[in-house]
């Protein structure tokens, strides 16, 4: 069998030509390329379901529902004797929980395709680690000392599982770091047991409340000293660098923030009523943050505003303090004890770091002008009264030591003279001493 050359098979580009009778070329119609259905035409939904997957958060609310309305109702009936067993099988439930989705969301983190799921289930674990359904809240109602247990153990397991999360997504937290964290959990897990030793009849005197916040004030401030939270372990992928920035942020903020909400529910439970007062404590503490981060970070000026502004908000908290929160404290001189002279003295120590650490005098002013009104009195209402008293003083001093006779008068402006004589060359040395200039140099001739 012969293969026909080149020129003898059929061209490709000619299949679509015929012969015209008249002896002229004509080109056939080719049929139009089939346009692809599928491509116009959405996903189905399963295929969205199966991108989002929503299964994840549908399990930690149903997680969330299930252990408040268990936990609900074992508080219900705390006087019954299963009600211990039936707790801390519950809470047995939930950390053996946690420690899954912990455990999936590490096992997911290795695909490079499940960022988004792992996200979720992650950020479901720190939400659970942190008690944000109040859950542990009970544990003090059945029983103080197994509170304190359940406590210490929660707020080891909880760092434990802080620790486990940011390592295994490549991310390495400051000891100091890790130390704040564990004390946010500790505020959290025993804040219960707290209130239930100072509650021992059942009510907590505003007082021993405004207690309670002026610590989570302290704990705020304690956060000014890490000014880098860790390293992060370098990843191509950017989607995952912004998980562990994430989780990052999650573990070191979440449980400060868990720690102030459990605290601001504290007047709520037990019954003390809101007041201003409780908000300086907190305030106080933000504006420390505020102060010594911002400043890190490269504004400066921001930062000492903010501050500033902070602490002044902090002491108008308290200008309409209960009388059930001042107290009179014995000693050789009896001194009251009220929020906004504590307050006035926290803005006198925030005020003179500030003017030490970013070197500006009106600072120093503030912390004069705060321990000032501090020492004037307890309340507004006190250094209103101590104010009249001392101008009232001061004016009758006033007359007294004004000038009647001429003989007086005259003794008077000699003293005035030498006064002004020495004010004047205070100045005058001042100045020379300002430009640089020495009184002995003799003076140029031209």
């Amino acid at each position: 069998m012969t293969h026909g050359t080149p020129d003898d098979r059929p061209d490709l580009a000619r299949l679509d030509e015929a012969p015209d009778p008249n002896g002229e070329t004509q080109v056939l119609d080719s049929p139009a390329p089939a346009v692809s259905q599928t491509a116009s035409m959405p996903p189905p939904w399963w295929h969205l379901l199966i991108d989002r997957n929503p299964l994840f958060l549908l399990s930690g609310i149903s997680m969330f529902a299930g252990c408040y309305a268990a936990s609900r109702a074992i508080h219900a009936d705390p006087e019954n004797p299963d009600a211990l067993p039936l707790l801390l099988g519950l809470l047995g439930v939930l950390n053996l929980y946690e420690l899954m989705v912990i455990g999936l969301g590490l096992l997911l983190s290795r695909s490079a395709t499940l960022v988004r799921d792992t996200r979720h289930l992650l950020g479901l674990a720190v939400l659970l680690m942190v008690d944000v359904g109040f859950i542990y809240h009970e544990s003090a109602v059945a029983s103080l000392p197994v509170g304190v247990m359940i406590g210490g153990a929660a707020t080891a397991l909880g760092l434990g599982k802080a620790v486990l999360i940011t390592r295994g997504l490549g991310v390495r937290l400051r000891p100091m770091v890790v130390g704040l964290v564990g004390l946010d959990l500790a505020a959290v897990y025993f804040l219960p047991v707290t209130m239930r030793w100072i509650a021992g009849d059942g009510f907590v005197s505003p007082g021993a409340m405004l207690g309670v916040f002026c610590v989570m004030g302290l704990l705020i401030a304690l956060h000014a000293l890490p000014l880098r939270w860790g390293t992060i372990r370098a990843d191509t992928r950017s989607d995952y660098l912004q998980l562990q920035q994430l989780v990052r942020g999650g573990v070191v903020l979440l449980p400060a923030m868990s720690a102030i909400a459990h605290v601001a529910v504290g007047p709520w439970v037990y019954g003390t009523g809101y007041t201003g007062a409780y908000l300086a404590p907190l305030l106080l503490g933000l504006a420390v943050v505020m102060g010594r981060q911002l400043a890190a970070a490269g504004d400066a000026k921001t930062a000492s505003r903010s501050a500033l502004v902070l602490t002044a908000a902090a002491v108008a908290s308290t200008l309409s303090s209960p009388e059930s929160m001042i107290a009179l404290l014995h000693g050789p001189v009896d001194v009251y004890a009220s929020p906004m002279r504590g307050a006035l003295f926290a803005a006198m120590a925030i005020f003179t770091w500030l003017g030490w650490r970013h070197r500006q005098w009106r600072y120093f002013l503030l912390a004069g002008a705060a321990l000032g009104i501090a020492l004037l009195g307890h309340t507004p209402a006190a250094i209103h009264r101590r104010v009249a008293r001392i101008v009232r003083d001061a004016w009758e001093l006033l007359r007294d030591i004004i000038p009647e006779s001429q003989l007086e008068w005259g003794v008077f402006g000699v003293g005035c003279a030498f006064l002004l004589l020495a004010g004047g060359a205070g100045l005058s040395l001042w100045q020379h001493r300002r430009h640089g200039r020495s009184l002995t140099a003799p003076r140029s001739t031209a």
